[in-house]
């Protein structure tokens, strides 16, 4: 009877540890060279179509940098703060903002979300459409990535084959998870 009754108990555990994994996404933080290697090489954005400034500012952050992109209806930014706890902060309200989309019903796809405040992560995966001007305001396909000090935007105003191809192609070179 013991075995049985451990048995039981080492299911529900496993499948407990299991259920609550399967939510997590795993992504590394990546350097800005690393990013901008991922949109010139995966891509296929000319160096020249790349801006980078330096104490920059975000939402009244500190920015030790941040570096935008666009490619068509594909944007790419990379913000690295001066202050993790701001990194937070900014991230928490893009979180939020999403989560009111959802809540109103002015969102309408999949997505896929999860933030930790004493791991300095969160992502938001979206494959849908928005009807949000806190959000996004339209078609859109790709992530929102926070890590340490750095909050990451691949993302797509688009449902189209190509431009998703384009946003999966540099997911993958920065092992990013897609939507």
């Amino acid at each position: 009877m013991k075995t049985g009754f451990k048995g039981v108990v080492a299911a529900v555990l496993t499948g407990a540890i299991i259920m609550s994994v399967a939510g997590c996404v795993s992504f590394e933080q990546i350097s800005n060279k690393e990013f901008k290697k991922a949109l010139t090489g995966a891509g296929k954005i000319d160096e020249e179509e790349i801006t980078e400034v330096k104490d920059a500012t975000y939402e009244g952050a500190d920015l030790k940098r941040k570096i935008i992109a666009s490619d068509g209806k594909c944007l790419y930014s990379y913000m690295e703060f001066d202050d993790k706890d701001d990194a937070f902060d900014a991230f928490k309200d893009i979180y939020d903002d999403f989560g009111d989309a959802v809540d109103d019903d002015d969102f309408d796809g999949k997505y896929s979300k999860g933030i930790s405040e004493s791991s300095y992560s969160g992502y938001l995966l979206v494959d849908g459409d928005s009807d949000d001007k806190d959000f996004v305001d339209g078609k859109c396909y790709g992530g929102i990535y926070y890590k340490e000090d750095t909050i990451v935007i691949v993302m797509a105003n688009s449902q189209k084959t190509k431009d998703k191809d384009k946003i999966d192609a540099v997911l993958d070179a920065i092992g990013y998870p897609k939507p």
